[in-house]
């Protein structure tokens, strides 16, 4: 059975009306992770191209449609789905 929470056809509609919404904008969109500009003239598959960032992670339970905000895709990929642990955080010994 197909999970509701991942309809891509619908994530997909999502993406383009938000990047047809952020392109009638007179300001630049920015990136909510770095800062920077985004140019909306780039294909999809260039590192600094529009993408939108899930702010509930879809692993931990977040919805495809559910809320995001503008990206560069290469951020967005750095960030990952945010759930990494500090690696010295659950250490129960100590070590020489």
């Amino acid at each position: 059975m197909k999970d509701p929470r991942r309809n891509l056809r619908s994530y997909r509609n999502k993406v383009a009306r938000e990047k047809n919404k952020a392109s009638k904008m007179k300001e630049p969109t920015l990136c909510h992770l770095c800062g920077k500009a985004i140019d909306l003239t780039l294909p999809y598959f260039d590192a600094m191209a529009f993408t939108l960032d899930h702010l509930e992670s879809l692993k931990s339970g977040g919805h495809i449609l559910g809320p995001t905000l503008p990206a560069h895709r290469s951020c967005n990929s750095k960030k990952g789905d945010g759930l990494k642990a500090d690696p010295l955080e659950g250490a129960t010994r100590k070590w020489l």
